[in-house]
């Protein structure tokens, strides 16, 4: 088989990619190895970046300055692609207290660019691994693929795309290139993104990233499993930049109000990758309790957290938080402060 653009993996960008160029006149080839397309993007609803460049380093100061420059310039042209394949993208609100971003049908966007692809002559396969790159020389020609039926299939493409999501799937992964304590976080996303593109890109030549650039996640209340998706959003501690955090020496370690994705990266580094969040009335009220999204159903994330069998307390008075804390603790002495035990994701 012969293709202009070969994609591994068929999540939100693969998609993306290969109906872009389907709809421009290439012959498109798209292979996912899970039972279904769609990623961790089935399990999103929005979106979203900051506004401007200057929010986005503000909110992110190590990320890469001309990636984040590309980002913030190209989010509206992908707006507009998302409504030209006939998906509802709504209008934008904020999210997260600084971000803008728009409401979409994510499942029905899948749908969508798998249409467009095969409307163009394309083709989108399932359960279908790549077990090696085609090269000549320097250069990736293609793959050979290992279909559902377990024979073996060489395609030869013009382009490749590694498309496959990152590793996060693999704990031995997530220990030697996040820290040793990555491997037993919890997993927020889908099980298929196991490093294949990793594997497949190193083995073809391919440099890895730039050490220490961190990962993308969310504090977790601590004993709470995330087997259901649909907690994924309403589990997350979003409001984390309102509160302090501990480790569970007792002390500080990051300025919490640099941000929740932040904080979630330093926490892989303390004891157990563990620690106390602590927040007080205002925060419970303003925050705890509100959407992270402007205009969606509000939430008790205390509440639930609870109800969940995390490890939470309310103290009223000051003796009160002295007692509380739980694994050796030591919160700072704030009155009418809630409390929850928080772990990285």
């Amino acid at each position: 088989m012969t293709v202009d653009l070969l994609v591994i993996g068929g999540g939100m960008a693969g998609l993306t990619a290969a109906a872009t160029a389907a709809t421009a006149g290439a012959r498109v080839l798209v292979a996912e190895k899970g039972d279904h397309t769609g990623g961790s993007a089935v399990y999103a609803g929005y979106a979203w970046t900051a506004p401007t460049v200057d929010v986005l380093r503000e909110v992110n100061p190590d990320g890469d300055q001309a990636l984040g420059a590309r980002l913030v310039d190209g989010f509206p042209g992908g707006v507009e692609w998302i409504r030209s394949l006939g998906v509802d993208c709504r209008p934008a609100v904020t999210v997260l207290g600084y971000g803008r971003g728009h409401q979409f049908d994510t499942n029905h966007y899948i749908a969508r660019c798998e249409q467009r692809i095969k409307e163009h002559g394309g083709q989108v396969l399932t359960r279908t691994r790549v077990t090696s790159l085609l090269s000549s020389g320097a250069a990736v020609t293609g793959a050979t693929l290992r279909l559902p039926d377990g024979s073996t299939q060489q395609v030869d493409a013009r382009w490749t795309l590694l498309a496959t999501g990152g590793y996060q799937g693999d704990p031995d992964l997530r220990a030697s290139l996040i820290h040793p304590r990555a491997r037993d976080i919890e997993l927020r996303g889908n099980p298929w993104s196991t490093g294949d593109g990793l594997r497949l890109g190193q083995a073809a030549g391919a440099a890895f990233g730039t050490d220490g650039a961190g990962f993308y996640g969310h504090l977790i209340p601590a004993g709470v499993p995330l087997s259901d998706p649909s907690l994924y959003v309403d589990l997350a501690l979003y409001f984390s930049q309102h509160s302090l955090l501990f480790n569970l020496d007792g002390e500080r370690f990051i300025d919490e109000t640099l941000g929740d994705h932040l904080t979630t990266i330093a926490l892989v580094h303390q004891p157990q990758a563990r620690g106390l969040l602590v927040a007080d009335a205002a925060a419970y009220r303003d925050h705890i309790t509100q959407s992270y999204v402007e205009g969606a159903p509000k939430l008790d994330r205390f509440a639930l957290a609870s109800r969940r069998g995390a490890r939470c307390a309310v103290a009223h008075s000051l003796d009160e938080l002295d007692d509380m804390p739980p694994s050796g603790a030591t919160p700072a002495r704030r009155s009418g402060r809630r409390s929850r035990p928080s772990t990285a994701r």
